[in-house]
């Protein structure tokens, strides 16, 4: 895929999008990517292992500065960790780390990083709940 780097037994599952340079994305091994998604790869994505990109997921590595003017767009790199799932249409803004074992809330704007291990949602989103998942991928009760 033109320089990317793509783990083992990642799944595609109809069309996506990328606008910039492939060579800047990195997914790891047994992600799934779903119809829609867009890659804004001015700067680096990377995805870790058993991550989920449901349908017309956003990752976008550019974004405006807000308290300069002019106002000119910077790029920052996303990382999102392993065994996390982006439900569809979750728009991630530059700069953002989402961490280990969480989800995010269908249609939610994800513009702060977000610790692991948790259920986020809304615009901007925000954390719901904590999933509190041991080190094999269970739930505690």
């Amino acid at each position: 895929m033109l320089g990317a780097k793509i783990g083992k037994n990642v799944r595609v599952f109809g069309k996506f999008t990328v606008i910039g340079y492939f060579s800047k994305l990195t997914i790891g091994d047994n992600s799934t990517i779903n119809e829609g998604v867009l890659f804004n790869l001015r700067d680096k994505i990377t995805i870790g292992r058993n991550v989920h990109l449901s349908s017309y997921v956003q990752l976008h590595t550019t974004k405006l500065t807000l308290y300069n003017i002019p106002r000119k767009h910077i790029k920052e790199p996303i990382i999102i960790e392993d065994n996390v799932w982006l439900a569809s249409s979750v728009i991630v803004s530059a700069g953002v780390t989402i961490g280990k074992n969480s989800v995010i809330g269908a249609g939610s704007v994800v513009i702060r990083s977000i610790s692991q291990d948790c259920f986020c949602a809304g615009n901007p989103a925000k954390k719901i709940k904590d999933l509190n998942i041991d080190s094999k991928g269970s739930k505690n009760p």
